[in-house]
């Protein structure tokens, strides 16, 4: 059915009516980090700029850490100069050097077990067995067949010795009673804030929230934070923006004591890192965030007097 009013717009009603899949219980979508996944260096080559986004949006929920390039001879150039990656991502056809070359030039490089790659292709057919690439896929590519994929190669090529996974992490309840802090977080996207809102309050916290840098500013003015947990990229004024401007007022004759600022980015690349800190950020949280890195974010916060 139909609501409608006049200058104002109509709303839409519908139901539909589909079947159960079986065995859809089993299946759980790779939304959050993968453990096995977690901290891999993942090359991509891409020239076109939604795609590399797409694969990169992929990974950093998976807990990869991507290296991205349009340029096949910039990628060529980092493997070269002896860039680490545990995998490479590389697009069937670009303009300098294709999928299937620059591959055979990686080959020439690293093994098939020090770096697996794998080619996606607009083709409409699939692609046949090429040499050296563990597997060729066509685009577009579901997230959990690309991940059937990356785990394949990653969990058959050890391309050096790892340290053992960390013994399974439980959230402390009671991190709230026993070290309360009064927490604020600035954070544009509303699925990250539910997900933080929840995170937050199983271990006893019942932080603020607000949607961009000067929202941020604002809260802090009207109420006593020992901690911001400061998304780096937002609209209206981004987290290194607002930080610094934290940092500035904090300086000023009689000023209290600021909060302490702990970056948070998908991009965790030490360059952006570095970035955070010249801005005045205190401590930074790679995303997707990884519970155990947020406890030992929220750990070394302290209690501000006020």
């Amino acid at each position: 059915w139909v609501e409608s009013t006049l200058g104002e717009g109509s709303t839409f009603h519908f139901t539909v009516q589909v079947q159960k899949i079986l065995g859809s219980g089993e299946f759980q979508m790779p939304y959050f980090s993968v453990p096995a996944l977690r901290g891999r260096r993942v090359l991509i080559v891409d020239d076109i700029e939604i795609n590399r986004r797409i694969l990169r949006h992929y990974v950093e929920l998976w807990g990869m850490l991507p290296v991205e390039t349009a340029s096949s001879q910039e990628a060529l150039g980092w493997v070269r100069r002896g860039d680490a990656f545990d995998l490479a991502l590389l697009d069937y056809q670009m303009p300098e050097l294709d999928g299937v070359n620059l591959a055979r030039s990686l080959r020439e490089l690293r093994s098939e077990a020090s770096l697996p790659i794998l080619i996606l292709s607009s083709a409409a057919t699939e692609l046949p067995p090429l040499s050296g690439v563990a597997e060729a896929m066509v685009k577009p590519i579901k997230p959990s067949r690309l991940l059937e994929a990356v785990s394949k190669v990653l969990v058959q090529t050890v391309p050096a010795p790892r340290v053992e996974p960390p013994a399974p992490f439980h959230l402390p309840k009671t991190l709230g009673a026993e070290h309360p802090l009064r927490i604020l977080v600035a954070e544009d996207n509303a699925m990250n804030r539910k997900l933080a809102k929840m995170l937050f309050e199983k271990m006893g916290y019942d932080p603020d929230f607000v949607s961009d840098g000067n929202e941020a500013l604002e809260a802090v003015e009207r109420q006593r934070y020992d901690v911001v947990f400061m998304d780096v990229l937002m609209p209206v004024m981004d987290g290194l923006d607002a930080t610094r401007e934290l940092v500035r007022r904090s300086e000023l004759p009689g000023a209290r004591q600021r909060p302490r600022i702990v970056g948070m980015s998908a991009n965790a690349m030490t360059g952006d890192r570095r970035t955070a800190e010249i801005a005045g950020m205190d401590d930074y949280v790679p995303k997707p965030v990884s519970v155990d890195l947020l406890v030992a974010a929220l750990k070394r916060c302290e209690r501000l007097e006020g």
